[in-house]
């Protein structure tokens, strides 16, 4: 069983997913998979690294998702940075896999438009998957929450074919994920 936690950048992905990660669940980053394969290059701007490094996240959303499904053991997994449809299709087992909707209400960071499309597109193969009794509601969850400290314990479930909660904060979010989490290994 793995996690894949999809949500824009600044949704607080990879802090739930460092949150998450126990003896019974390890923690795998595709992004910073992907980047650990180039680090040890050096460039003269910030514009030619990340001229480059655009480049390459090209090429791996043209195919490179299958580097990882052949040569990386990511079962019983936390996984962050999913952001396009096709990694998310070939890595995600709607058998056996949960897949965490992180939707910050209050977040002002800038998107790209392939950031939000991919996770847009995501949800809606969720949906599919949902619609053709393939995904449990149980195991498509989705938060919205903001960044706050209010620690108050108002939630509020939704979604027919899903599992959406509303809560007050981020610390609420993560503590209720956490208890889920913890009854279904």
């Amino acid at each position: 069983m793995n996690i894949f936690l999809i949500g824009l950048p600044q949704s607080g992905r990879t802090t739930t997913a460092k949150a998450l990660q126990s003896d019974k669940l390890g923690y795998f980053d595709l992004l910073e998979s992907f980047n650990r394969k180039f680090s040890k290059l050096s460039f003269s701007s910030d514009d030619d690294r990340n001229s480059f490094y655009h480049e390459k996240f090209i090429s791996h959303l043209r195919g490179e998702v299958e580097y990882f499904t052949k040569h990386v053991n990511i079962e019983n997994s936390i996984i962050d940075n999913v952001i396009s449809p096709r990694d998310f299709s070939t890595l995600f087992d709607y058998n056996n896999d949960y897949v965490v909707f992180l939707n910050r209400i209050d977040g002002d960071a800038s998107v790209e438009d392939y950031q939000m499309i991919g996770v847009s597109v995501i949800r809606d193969y969720c949906f599919w998957l949902a619609s053709a009794g393939l995904l449990p509601a149980d195991r498509w969850i989705e938060y919205k929450y903001r960044m706050s400290d209010d620690d108050t314990s108002f939630s509020k479930k939704l979604g027919a074919k899903n599992s959406v909660f509303i809560v007050k904060s981020f610390k609420k979010m993560l503590s209720h994920l956490e208890e889920t989490i913890k009854k279904a290994i």
